[in-house]
């Protein structure tokens, strides 16, 4: 027997194995070393292991049978996925140590590639037989907010940062790169308040930027600038875009007349941006809202 299936294995239960063989003539050998499974969800040791928001930690192909996951832990960068539409995956494996803040992007080939952040160094790295040694980018700064990255048509990574240069970190510069190795850079703006940045690639290869500025949200095309939102609560809002198409949709949450923390969306078509609506009034608070295209 070269292989067994346990069958009754129950969720979250730890389980020990070790095995023994017998030769032609009945001799038993000595138990192997034990090996010690657990069957259900996955642990992490880290509050934030798929924090923040505009950074995205889990996507499937376009068929929806492949899914890959990334997350970080007290001990760094894990990646894993599913080729089964989510139902089962594979054991996570360590990308790299330290880090935090991972950010995932696949290409058209289904390649994964992921950015993280550690301190003031930007960490990327992209999956062949293995996953490459990661490139590292130290920047001239202290700090640096959690990325957003995404793969566009023709496999260029795009990714959108605010890089600060002292604490606490809400005033600094926000940065968008284009691929990582001779990576062309733009600084698009300086010394601006600037918190949780998040971008979307259309097909046509044009760069939408959405970020948090001082009580509002903020959008940038090109030479388009918008303010979409502005606020009076002084919250983090945690802005997030997406695109389907032609059109774009822009999450974010804040607090409503009544002192509720809820979510808001709105959406952006050939015509221009809509209305804002209210997505979320649900018990409690509202936070951390996420998007999804289909």
């Amino acid at each position: 027997m070269n292989n067994y299936t346990d069958t009754l294995v129950q969720l979250g239960k730890i389980y020990l194995y070790r095995v023994t063989a017998f030769d032609t003539l009945g001799l038993e050998s000595v138990y192997s070393d034990s090996v010690i499974a657990k069957y259900g969800p996955r642990e992490v040791d880290n509050p934030l292991a798929t924090a923040y928001n505009n950074g995205r930690k889990i996507i499937s192909s376009p068929t929806g049978d492949v899914v890959y996951l990334v997350y970080s832990s007290i001990d760094g960068i894990y990646y894993c996925y599913s080729q089964d539409s989510g139902k089962s995956f594979s054991r996570s494996e360590l990308v790299s140590n330290p880090g935090g803040y991972p950010a995932l992007a696949v290409d058209t080939g289904g390649i994964p590639c992921i950015f993280w952040v550690s301190g003031s160094f930007i960490y990327y790295t992209g999956w062949t037989s293995s996953w490459a040694p990661p490139d590292t980018i130290g920047m001239p700064v202290v700090n640096l907010s959690p990325p957003s990255m995404v793969c566009d048509t023709t496999d260029t990574i795009h990714l959108v940062f605010a890089q600060y240069r002292w604490l606490p970190s809400d005033t600094g510069d926000l940065v968008h790169k284009e691929n990582f190795q001779g990576a062309i850079v733009e600084t698009l703006f300086t010394n601006i308040f600037c918190l949780m940045p998040s971008l979307v690639v259309d097909d046509s290869r044009n760069v939408h930027i959405l970020w948090q500025g001082k009580r509002s949200v903020c959008y940038k095309k090109g030479a388009i600038i918008d303010t979409i939102y502005t606020t009076q609560s002084g919250e983090r809002l945690y802005p997030v875009i997406d695109r389907y198409g032609n059109r774009l949709t822009v999450v974010w949450q804040d607090r409503d007349s009544g002192g509720n923390l809820e979510i808001y969306s709105r959406h952006k078509t050939d015509t221009g941006w809509q209305a804002i609506k209210k997505v979320a009034t649900t018990p409690g608070e509202s936070r951390f809202p996420t998007l999804m295209t289909t």
